[in-house]
């Protein structure tokens, strides 16, 4: 499973090719939560696209499946996209964060 940081990196590349912009990006736990759980180190790496063409992001979002593959579970809704990954070991065995 790809980390926060590799899923972030092939999102803002595949995102850049096909024009689409975000209003905002979050990581939370995957239970919705904005903080990291000293048990589970999975995120949901969640992305506001809602705003952008639908059939760009139709295209968007099939290359950044084929690009992830099925380890991140990339999932659409009609504001967002979203996908479960790894937190970055950075983040998660820091304990000044």
């Amino acid at each position: 499973m790809l980390t926060t940081r590799q899923y972030r990196t092939i999102f803002n590349r595949v995102a850049g090719k096909h024009g689409i912009d975000t209003l905002g990006t979050w990581t939370d736990d995957i239970h919705g939560r904005g903080y990291t759980s000293q048990v589970d180190c999975l995120r949901t790496v969640t992305h506001s696209i809602g705003h952008n063409d639908l059939a760009d992001v139709m295209k968007f979002t099939r290359e950044l499946r084929e690009s992830v593959d099925t380890e991140c579970d990339v999932r659409l809704t009609t504001q967002y996209i979203k996908a479960t990954c790894i937190i970055h070991e950075d983040l998660w065995h820091d304990q000044s964060v």
